[in-house]
């Protein structure tokens, strides 16, 4: 696991804790019989303010913790797919809660706190969407990226260059071992810079380590 997948996974787990933290308090409040929209007691105020706060400030720190330079080109690729595939779950939940907010103005049912709340949701509902589908992509629970048309040489190549181990591979073409992994195992279709690189790592022209299966 390299370092941005480990940022992705802190991400979703961050999200699922607070929905835990959140479930326990609202479990609280319904056995207590607490009305959740009278806010004139400072404690209450309190309460919802750490937790709308919390999980974005670890979330900031944790983007702070690991900047985008810890991607290569792979893990920039399933950033983009993932962070768009984020963005189509925003806008279905907000389809839905936009559904809901009008049946409950009609009701005159609709409060202030509801509507933070929603909002809140829908940017919990990006991160979660799109950490669990960084994650299917980097190949957690089975799921693969998709084969490529090309196959390459590379097991072979390194055994030839003295036996030279993938996590060498990516360090000389500045990349992670995933992505040599992912290439090697023709589940990833390298740039063409990248392509050149390995090739020049190997001293061979480009067409012996990679060749295109129509």
């Amino acid at each position: 696991m390299n370092k941005a997948q480990k940022r992705t996974f802190i991400c979703l787990a961050i999200p699922f804790a607070t929905l835990v933290i959140s479930a326990a308090i609202i479990a609280y409040i319904w056995r207590n019989e607490i009305n959740i929209y009278d806010l004139s007691k400072p404690t209450r105020m309190r309460i919802l303010s750490l937790l709308m706060t919390i999980p974005l400030i670890l979330i900031i720190i944790l983007q702070m913790r690991f900047p985008k330079k810890i991607y290569d080109e792979r893990d920039k690729l399933i950033d983009r797919k993932a962070n768009a595939i984020g963005i189509v779950g925003v806008f279905i939940f907000l389809g839905g809660a936009g559904w809901l907010l009008s049946v409950m103005t009609k009701m005159g049912s609709i409060k202030a706190p509801l509507v933070m709340l929603l909002v809140y949701l829908a940017c919990f509902v990006w991160i979660l969407v799109s950490s669990v589908a960084a994650l299917i992509q980097y190949g957690w629970g089975g799921a693969k990226m998709a084969k490529s048309n090309l196959s390459n040489q590379i097991r072979r190549l390194r055994f030839e260059n003295g036996q030279m181990t993938q996590q060498q591979l990516a360090d000389k073409a500045g990349v992670t071992r995933q992505t040599i992994i992912a290439t090697e195992a023709g589940k990833y279709a390298p740039s063409l810079p990248l392509a050149f690189k390995i090739a020049q790592t190997f001293g061979v022209p480009i067409e012996t380590v990679f060749q295109y299966n129509k």
